[in-house]
């Protein structure tokens, strides 16, 4: 969705020259196409997350704001989703936490596929801080008939660890239990596991 403005190369590796880069934000700024803004706002912020990720996360969130005020919901939270992924690789994971729970209350609706990266992001930060059979319960029922290993970095090592950590037998059940559930139980299972790891690591600080 994002790359379509510099011809897919933020996803494919291959980055514009910075100033060709600059020239073609200031172009669409000048425009003043609220969406093509924030469009160019979430790519350069791509572009910046392993060089600036202080930077990346202030245009992501600059972003987001633009559509809160124009409406664009689902684009909103489908940038939503890449700050999150940004945010769950910090040392901090509370603040990921906070923010995951806006795109919880979207993708329960419908289980919008441009919503299911963010809920992928949660399950890689709940197996991280220890959280194995919420874990798995919540990538069953956000991986049911969609593939999050590429738009997800780490999903794909992270659902090995987990079946690892619980076992072949528990895993197979937690996760079948998530793939069973409406999107509305599983949304309510997503902001119950994101309550509890905040309840966590607030005791362990």
């Amino acid at each position: 969705m994002l790359a379509c403005l510099f011809g897919n190369s933020a996803l494919v590796g291959h980055h514009l020259p910075e100033d060709e880069f600059t020239a073609a934000v200031s172009q669409i700024n000048a425009a003043g196409f609220p969406t093509s803004i924030v469009y160019a706002h979430a790519t350069k912020a791509m572009y910046m997350e392993r060089e600036d990720s202080t930077a990346a996360i202030e245009l992501y969130k600059r972003a987001i704001d633009m559509l809160a005020e124009c409406g664009g919901r689902l684009i909103e939270q489908a940038i939503r989703s890449l700050l999150v992924g940004l945010l769950s690789r910090s040392e901090d994971p509370d603040p990921a936490l906070a923010s995951f729970v806006d795109i919880v209350n979207d993708w329960q609706i419908c289980g919008d596929t441009l919503l299911a990266p963010g809920i992928g992001h949660l399950v890689a930060l709940l197996a991280r801080l220890g959280h194995n059979d919420g874990a798995a319960r919540l990538c069953g029922a956000v991986t049911r008939g969609i593939e999050l290993d590429a738009p997800v970095p780490g999903l794909d090592v992270t659902t090995p660890t987990v079946r690892g950590a619980l076992g072949d037998a528990a895993f197979s059940s937690a996760h079948d239990a998530g793939t069973a559930l409406s999107y509305q139980a599983a949304g309510e299972l997503a902001r119950g596991l994101i309550q509890h790891a905040r309840d966590q690591l607030q005791q362990s600080s």
